[in-house]
C-alpha cells in the first residue's frame, strides 16, 4: 500500500495528475486513496480495493500512457488471495474513505483515474468512489453504502455501444433504491451538455474536467 516513499514513480505513473494540479495536494489525494505502484509492469499504478474495516480485499494494476494520461487497455492485472478457489468480493474503489468523512454525500464514476481527479477537482463535500467499470454497481456493492446519499456519474455511451450507462445505471438505482430503501440518485451533466464527439469517444467526468483546465489554462 502507498506510504508517502514512492511519490517519483507515481508521478511518473500519473503524469496527467501532476500536469493540472499542484504536486501537494495530488501528493495528499494519492495517499488518501492509498494508490500503490507495481514494478509488475514499469510504472504501474496499484488501485487497491479496500472494505469498511479496512480489509484489503483486491488490487487493481494497470498502466497508463504517459503522454495521452489514458490507459492501457492490454495491460490489466488483479492481486487477489492465491490460496482461494472463490470468487474474489470487490468493493468500491475508495470505500475505505466512508469511515472517515462520514457525512459526505458519496459520488460513484466508472475510472479510478476518474475519482482522483474529481477529488483534486471539486470542493464539494462528496467523497469520490470508483465502480471499476459499466457493470461495477449492483446492489451487494451498495449496501455497503446503505447509509448515505449517493449520485451516479456514468460514463458516455457511444450510438453503437450495445449498453447505454446511462440507461443501465438509472434503471440499476432505481430497481435498489426501491430493494433497499436507499437514496440514490443519477447525474445527468454529461448526457445534457456533451457533443457527439465526446459521446463517441465515450467521454467521462475525468474528460471533461480536463476541458475545462485547459480552457481555462490552469
Amino acid at each position: 500500500i502507498y506510504t508517502g516513499e514512492d511519490t517519483l514513480s507515481l508521478h511518473d505513473a500519473l503524469p496527467i495528475l501532476i500536469q493540472y494540479f499542484h504536486e501537494e495536494k495530488v501528493k495528499n489525494t494519492l495517499k488518501k486513496y492509498l494508490v500503490g505502484v507495481s514494478n509488475f509492469w514499469q510504472d504501474a499504478v496499484i488501485f487497491w480495493q479496500i472494505d469498511r474495516d479496512f480489509k484489503v480485499r483486491s488490487g487493481k494494476v494497470m498502466q497508463y500512457d504517459l503522454i495521452t494520461g489514458k490507459r492501457d487497455k492490454t495491460k490489466h492485472f488483479w492481486i487477489k488471495k492465491e490460496d482461494s478457489n472463490k470468487e474474489m468480493r470487490q468493493v468500491f474503489f475508495g470505500l475505505h474513505l466512508l469511515e472517515l468523512f462520514k457525512y459526505h454525500k458519496i459520488g460513484i464514476v466508472e475510472s479510478e483515474k476518474t475519482a482522483l481527479m474529481c477529488d483534486l477537482f471539486f470542493d464539494e463535500k462528496i467523497i469520490w468512489l470508483a465502480s471499476g467499470g459499466l457493470m461495477g454497481i449492483n446492489e451487494r456493492k451498495l449496501d455497503d453504502l446503505s447509509d448515505r446519499e449517493i449520485i451516479l456519474f456514468p460514463d458516455l455511451s457511444a450510438k453503437s455501444s450495445k449498453i447505454n450507462a446511462f440507461e443501465e445505471w438509472k434503471s440499476k438505482a432505481e430497481l435498489i433504491s426501491e430493494n433497499l430503501k436507499m437514496d440514490i440518485k443519477i447525474n445527468n451533466f454529461l448526457e445534457f451538455f456533451s457533443s457527439d464527439y465526446d459521446r463517441e469517444n465515450q467521454a467521462d467526468l475525468a474528460d471533461f474536467i480536463l476541458k475545462n483546465l485547459r480552457k481555462n489554462n490552469i
